[in-house]
């Protein structure tokens, strides 16, 4: 049996109530009665709303004002953990969110900017590599009592090994500030 194909003009394909009930934003989206309606209904219809902080006006995408947020960061940052950087790798500014290979080049960033290291909030970055694959990931296309070719075996040791050589690919702040 087919499924009824219905047409954009046809009275089935949309109806008009007035039984509902609940909260719609300004933008003509229902939300309905529960519990979180009204706050759905409010965010997805306003523009402006206050930090949570201070109560300053803000965009309605934001959670605190740019001052806030400043101390909220110098604060996270404070009671980071200190560690030495290894020299190795990448450092992150939190108070810039730019990312560095080199003290060098975060000195030059901080000399142009006119402010300290110490302003910089610099965070030693943790590497991300290559994820490696296992054989697993093959056992579904195999029959049920099938067995992964060696020659595919190979190839996967031989690709982890590859990602393992080949180095971080990227970086991301990690949980250490930067013993200056």
């Amino acid at each position: 049996m087919a499924t009824e194909k219905i047409m954009f003009d046809d009275p089935k394909a949309a109806t008009f109530r007035t039984n509902i009930e609940g909260w719609v934003s300004r933008n003509g989206w229902f939300y309905g009665k529960g519990p979180n309606a009204e706050d759905a209904a409010r965010r997805d219809g306003c523009d402006m709303k206050r930090c949570a902080t201070c109560e300053t006006m803000i965009p309605k995408q934001h959670i605190y004002c740019d001052a806030c947020n400043a101390r909220r960061t110098e604060k996270q940052f404070a009671a980071m953990p200190e560690a030495q950087w290894d020299g190795e790798g990448m450092i992150y500014s939190e108070a810039f969110d730019e990312y560095y290979p080199d003290l060098e080049s975060a000195g030059d960033d901080a000399e142009d900017r006119g402010i300290s290291f110490l302003e910089m909030m610099l965070v030693i970055c943790d590497p991300v590599y290559l994820s490696e694959i296992s054989e697993d990931t093959f056992y579904e296309q195999l029959p049920d009592d099938g067995e992964l070719p060696q020659e595919i075996s190979t190839l996967v040791a031989e690709f982890n090994a590859a990602t393992k050589a080949y180095g971080p690919t990227s970086y991301f702040p990690g949980k250490y500030r930067m013993k200056l």
